[in-house]
């Protein structure tokens, strides 16, 4: 029986994105409001600090919910979420590429290896887009951290 490919339908992370064309200030660079997290606040807003550690902590391993220093410095919360996506990423990577030869011992049928396959594909891109969201959250934390935390004027929008 063959298996059907999977469809890398429409990634979790494009459902927490702003869907509008307009651009937003991340760490000296304007950068398309596409990969601005939806669920994060604009960097102009009171609520941006609170909506991005809200976020941030959501992606990474709830234990860290529990550490008082990514609590007082999202900037470097920020930071470990990156390096836990990338390594991630990594991961996802190191699975495609090793599957056929060290699951050949398992007998799978070849569908579900190809499937397997597949599936750390989307993973890797779904990585990686949510990487580029942290990537912008993070730039703008640092922006206002360098500034001692209050928002610089027309930059944020």
């Amino acid at each position: 029986m063959k298996h059907p490919r999977i469809n890398p339908a429409k990634s979790l992370v494009e459902a927490d994105v702003v869907h509008d064309g307009g651009a937003i200030a991340a760490g000296g660079r304007l950068a398309s409001r596409r990969a601005w997290p939806g669920s994060v606040a604009a960097p102009s807003s009171e609520l941006f600090v609170q909506s991005a550690k809200d976020w941030l902590f959501c992606l990474g391993p709830s234990r860290w919910k529990f550490v008082p220093v990514l609590h007082r410095q999202p900037v470097l919360l920020a930071r470990l979420v990156r390096s836990h996506l990338e390594a991630g990423m990594a991961s996802a990577t190191l699975n495609g590429r090793t599957a056929r030869d060290g699951l050949a011992h398992l007998s799978l049928k070849f569908g579900d290896v190809a499937d397997f396959i597949d599936v750390t594909e989307q993973e890797y891109r779904y990585l990686q887009a949510l990487a580029l969201q942290v990537r912008l959250v993070e730039a703008e934390l640092q922006r206002r951290s360098a500034l001692g935390g209050q928002p610089k004027g027309p930059e944020c929008v």
